[in-house]
């Protein structure tokens, strides 16, 4: 194993050990909690009897279980009785509103999931979001709360607008008035901007396009001040995939972004992760990833295919994304329609009325967790609130530190068809414990089975997990008192990417403004192809200046799309001079804008001299990945000589 400068051998693998460093000088967001929506599991556990329903909710919320603080409250609009295209929706999923008609309230509706909310309070639920799939069906076009004729189309229509407002206002100054549950926010939308939510469909949905949106956001802003719910915050957009929301999001006025104080994503598509990162933090908002759910392989409580899926969604979200709350959609799913098409969603499984399959009887009230049960409690129960998201060399491997308690906690992920054994350098804490006090893993065969601790060595922990598995495990006695987010020194870098084997200059070796950055092969005695990398001040990003002309790398005019070119001029303090530089694990780094959250590219994937240096969304691939090397300077230039004169002391590099 070679020398490296930072971990005192390389980081990567050798000789089949994969050697990571946990960072604890990149420290990024805090954690908050971990929660489910309840809305259609609920709404049918909450009748079960006392003790069945009590399990269920214990295995949620309490610290013997998934340890959950979060829920989603569905805020249901309810169905037309006289539906023209029937009794559509699965049984489960038709949800009662509380005002069946333009006239009446029903405060009886919903006890079901009301039941679960209450209990899941008892156990310490802290966050609480209510949210809505559609309005009453009265209110829409299409007299369908599953959506409209073309599901490309608003299905309320802006007349409306003001009573779909106050419809969830009124609810959630009743459960505030009446029941003393305050909710945290209030999201009006639900994958609003998607064309599948059709008249006729299996579940509540409305297209509600950005346009629309910001009416009804203004709209609750209105309501919101009347009704004295001054707590209550508005959260958007809430949308299937990441991009989606990213462009909602740059759709809404100024007006709509100052009065949303919740930036809600779903991750069921899109890799735009470290863009999502950008919107927010320019946002000043608080961030939740707001649903997802895996159904990978087929309907097998032991599975880990889905489990698998699950672990590395979590671990992409909480590294790229930075979400500080992270929800699962339905924390349990109908047994019913997994075993009907074979498929294997949800955390648990539950039986909600007598069905037969396949000459097998199911009884309501039946439950079972899943593979996705278990691997989710290795996030939850180990990385709890406070805990602090550290840096980490391997894309398969989280660690987090929670400073107040000196507690260390890393999970690993191997979905590979083999073993594979880590060797994680802890060699950068100030503290660290002599061996793990826990060690968990979960795979096909076994469930929070627990293993014998391991000793730490040389502030190196050595660990083998076998295929398809994922462990966790925790360390006492960790702190760090070193200093933040330093990777680099302040000193002069060349920057070649992985792809072509280039180096970053200049083009033409300019020194004036607006310059752009090509690549080209290396020369020595070049100013124009070194690079200062110092800290920009953040404790997060860095700053590049030119040696050759003293100015700073940027993205043309601040733009935050793709293939917007990078270019050099004077430095300042906007984010778009400012540079996340994250260690890939293999030697190389991605370089990600913090105006745009976009990472550095070679323009058309070059190989050749004179190819522009360029931005573009983050995927793992060679033309996104660069190597850093800190330029190694003859002695007759490495040292600082002084010139001592009339006027002072005269420095050269």
């Amino acid at each position: 194993i070679t020398e490296g400068t930072q971990t005192g051998y390389s980081i990567g693998t050798a000789f089949g050990l994969k050697i990571v460093l946990i960072d604890p000088s990149v420290q990024n967001q805090k954690m908050e909690g971990w929660g489910t929506s309840l809305c259609w599991w609920a709404s049918q556990v909450g009748t079960w009897s006392k003790g069945n329903r009590e399990a269920v909710v214990e295995s949620l919320f309490s610290s013997k279980g998934l340890n959950m603080n979060t829920i989603r409250y569905k805020i249901g609009g309810g169905e037309n009785p006289h539906c023209p295209w029937g009794n559509h929706m699965l049984f489960e999923r038709n949800m009662p509103g509380y005002k069946p008609t333009p006239s009446t309230w029903d405060w009886n509706a919903d006890l079901g999931q009301r039941q679960i909310l209450t209990e899941s309070l008892e156990k310490g639920v802290i966050f609480k979001e209510a949210f809505s799939n559609s309005p009453p069906y009265w209110m829409t076009t299409s007299k369908c709360s599953s959506g409209s004729i073309s599901g490309k189309t608003n299905n309320l229509p802006d007349e409306n607008i003001d009573a779909f407002s106050d419809y969830l206002t009124e609810v959630c100054s009743y459960f505030q008035e009446k029941l003393g549950i305050k909710f945290t926010t209030l999201d009006p939308f639900n994958e609003s901007v998607s064309d599948w939510w059709k008249a006729g469909g299996s579940q509540e949905g409305c297209h509600i396009d950005a346009k629309q949106q910001e009416k009804i956001v203004k709209a609750i802003v209105a309501d919101k001040k009347k009704k004295k719910l001054d707590s209550l915050a508005i959260s958007a957009p809430d949308t299937n995939s990441i991009g989606e929301t990213i462009n909602v999001w740059q759709e809404y006025d100024a007006i709509t972004k100052s009065s949303i104080g919740q930036i809600n994503a779903h991750t069921y598509s899109g890799t735009e992760r470290y863009d999502m990162d950008a919107v927010v933090r320019k946002s000043k908002k608080q961030f939740w990833m707001s649903e997802v759910c895996c159904g990978d392989g087929t309907h097998n409580h032991d599975d880990m295919r889905a489990a698998l899926h699950l672990a590395k969604i979590i671990l992409l979200d909480l590294v790229e994304m930075k979400s500080k709350v992270w929800v699962m959609w339905q924390a349990v799913e109908s047994e019913e329609i997994l075993v009907q098409y074979n498929i294997n969603y949800g955390l648990m499984h539950g039986v909600y009325r007598n069905f037969k399959h396949n000459n097998v009887e199911y009884k309501k009230e039946q439950f079972w967790p899943a593979k996705q049960y278990y691997i989710f409690g290795h996030f939850s129960k180990y990385i709890t609130p406070g805990h602090i998201i550290l840096g980490s060399t391997n894309n398969n491997v989280i660690a987090s530190l929670n400073p107040l308690k000196g507690e260390l906690v890393i999970v690993v992920i191997n979905d590979s068809a083999t073993a594979e054994t880590f060797a994680f350098d802890l060699g950068k804490f100030t503290t660290i414990g002599s061996s793990t006090s826990l060690i968990t893993f979960t795979n096909s065969q076994r469930s929070w089975a627990t293993l014998p601790n391991r000793n730490i060595e040389g502030r190196k922990l050595t660990a083998l997990v076998p295929e398809y598995t994922v462990q966790t495990y925790v360390i006492n006695g960790a702190s760090f008192s070193g200093r933040k987010g330093s990777l680099f020194k302040g000193i002069f870098y060349k920057i070649s990417n992985k792809n072509s084997r280039k180096f970053w200059q200049v083009k033409g070796k300019s020194t004036t403004d607006g310059a752009l950055i090509e690549q080209v092969s290396w020369t020595n005695g070049n100013d124009s192809n070194q690079w200062k990398i110092s800290e920009a001040g953040d404790g997060f990003s860095y700053k590049i200046e030119n040696k050759s002309s003293k100015k700073a790398v940027c993205v043309f005019g601040s733009s935050v799309s793709n293939g917007v070119r990078l270019c050099q001029l004077p430095i300042n303090e906007g984010e778009d001079f400012k540079w996340e530089i994250i260690d890939n694990g293999d030697g190389y780094y991605r370089m990600l804008n913090r105006n745009s959250g976009k990472s550095c590219t070679v323009e058309n994937w070059s190989k050749e001299d004179g190819a522009i240096i360029n931005q573009w969304s983050f995927t793992e691939n060679d033309n996104s990945l660069w190597k850093i090397e800190e330029l190694k300077q003859s002695p007759l230039f490495t040292q600082l000589y002084y010139v001592y004169s009339g006027i002072g002391v005269l420095g050269f590099w």
